[in-house]
């Protein structure tokens, strides 16, 4: 905006001294700002080291073609310091970088000075004056050169910070993934040993229960011989027969009703977290409830889809929930609060219990 400006200023001023006094010199001042006008737009509108360099050129000729003609009607010797000498100049220094907002802008500017300096040079000695420096040139140098410096530190600046951010990110990205290593390794043992454990210290002396033998080798085979922290992609029908089966074996009969067929357009990690929760419901039915039999019930709006779990049984107080039971919270709430859902519950002592699950449908 400056070397618009300046070049602008100077330009008016040269046309209207042209039309007041129609001196040959006047309009030659005219034309050659008219000419660096020109090359300005032309490194604007397609910016390139050889469009640079043109506005360069003529950039040269303007300065020493203004200051001959400047420097004859005024042949003072400090007259060559002024700014009416230097406005051509200024306007090189200010416009011509093919890269502005690079390093290289810094040593356009510096090319540009000594360009006009050359000029300025040149026009004092054909009038016949003492070179002085000029101070108007040289401060719009020390400009440029200051605003470049502070862009190249605010760049350096800000590309730490982005490399700092990105790490910072990254990490998160890494502990989020270990958070949801941990709990699903918690839900796993939680669904597996932990159970079996408290089965194995609840049943006495003597051989072990046929069906809970059989539990035991279900899920050793389940945690033995693969990746038991990925969940297993399952078809649909067999997400029901997964849990089903699993509950009978632990002395539990199942009905199942609805649409299970839904399932099969679940996402298959929201399968895969239907099916453990399923199990785990029909689990603590089996081992807690009292109950012989569940039903499991699902339904869909197109949308979402619901599956309920109800038994019969004993029935509890949720409130009266230890915060380090893992049961509800972490092989039921969890896994499918992790894929969008939600889960709700509602139990009564001597009643019974019923625990709605509802997650997102979507195309496999």
């Amino acid at each position: 905006m400056g070397a618009y400006a300046a070049l602008g200023a100077a330009w008016t001023m040269a046309l209207l001294s042209a039309l007041l006094s129609g001196a040959a010199g006047a309009w030659a001042s005219v034309g050659v700002l008219t000419g660096l006008a020109a090359t300005l737009a032309l490194v604007v509108a397609r910016p390139s080291v050889w469009t640079s360099v043109l506005h360069l050129v003529v950039g040269g000729i303007a300065t020493y073609v203004v200051a001959v003609l400047v420097l004859a009607d005024f042949p003072l010797p400090d007259f060559a310091s002024t700014m009416m000498v230097a406005v051509p100049w200024i306007v090189i220094i200010l416009s011509g970088t093919p890269r502005p907002r690079s390093a290289v802008a810094a040593w356009w500017a510096a090319l540009a000075y000594v360009v006009g300096l050359v000029s300025l040079a040149a026009a004092t000695t054909v009038v016949g004056l003492p070179w002085s420096l000029n101070v108007p040139a040289t401060v719009a140098l020390a400009l440029v050169l200051t605003v470049r410096v502070y862009d190249a530190r605010n760049l350096r600046s800000g590309r730490r910070e982005a490399a700092g951010l990105h790490r910072a990110q990254r990490r998160v990205r890494e502990i989020e993934i270990r958070r949801e290593f941990e709990s699903r390794a918690t839900e796993r043992l939680h669904d597996t040993a932990l159970n079996h454990l408290l089965a194995l210290g609840g049943r006495g002396s003597g051989p072990l229960d046929p069906a809970l033998r059989s539990a035991i080798l279900h899920d050793l085979e389940l945690i033995v011989g693969r990746d038991w922290s990925e969940e297993a992609r399952e078809p649909g029908r067999s997400v029901l027969q997964s849990a089903v089966s699993i509950a009978q074996r632990h002395g539990l009969d199942v009905r199942v009703s609805g649409t299970p067929e839904a399932i099969d357009r679940l996402h298959p990690e929201a399968m895969a977290a239907l099916r453990d929760a399923i199990t785990q419901c029909l689990v603590n039915v089996a081992d807690h409830s009292g109950a012989h039999e569940a039903e499991v019930s699902v339904a869909t709006d197109g949308s979402e889809l619901t599956v309920a779990v109800v038994d019969d049984g004993s029935g509890f107080d949720p409130e009266a929930v230890p915060e380090d039971r893992l049961g509800i919270r972490a092989s039921v709430r969890g896994r499918i609060e992790r894929v969008g859902g939600e889960v709700q519950l509602w139990s009564t002592p001597g009643v019974g219990t019923t625990v709605l699950l509802a997650v997102p449908e979507a195309t496999r």
